[in-house]
């Protein structure tokens, strides 16, 4: 006879919702990623503009061009300001998927347990069974030759 848990669609249900969590995890790193790459890419613009805006005061510029490159300096302030903002908030998003992930692999770890105990209860019954067999059948061998 075959194990056959009773409970195993349960222990599937929490395979399933541990690797929709590790999915939401791996997004969630993804945005990260991306986030933190475009504020390197405003921040290293920002220098770039910066350092230019330095080389232009040296050199002959308009008002004009010096209020245009400083503008756009403030512009590209903002942008790095709200990209440290939404990377803060990728990092929290980041946290919070760990957490969850966490729960859900425990969570699948204690039901694959349950499983795992069942299967050595019925293994330890199946065991006695079958050496019970082997008792009778001994037994009526012991009887036959007497």
């Amino acid at each position: 006879m075959r194990f056959k848990y009773p409970l195993q669609k349960v222990v599937n249900l929490k395979k399933t919702e541990k690797t929709n969590a590790e999915m939401l995890l791996a997004r969630s790193l993804g945005h990260l990623r991306l986030v933190e790459m475009t504020l390197s890419e405003l921040e290293q613009e920002w220098e770039e503009i910066q350092q230019m805006l330095v080389d232009t005061a040296q050199s002959p510029f308009t008002v004009t061009q010096l209020i245009t490159i400083q503008g756009y300096l403030d512009y590209l302030e903002q942008c790095i300001q709200r990209k440290r903002i939404e990377a803060q908030q990728a990092v929290e998003d980041v946290k919070q998927k760990q957490v969850h992930l966490t729960e859900k692999t425990v969570d699948e770890k204690v039901w694959l347990k349950t499983k795992e105990r069942a299967y050595q209860k019925y293994m330890t019954v199946m065991q006695r069974k079958e050496q019970y067999e082997l008792d009778e059948i001994a037994l009526r061998r012991g009887t036959d030759h007497e």
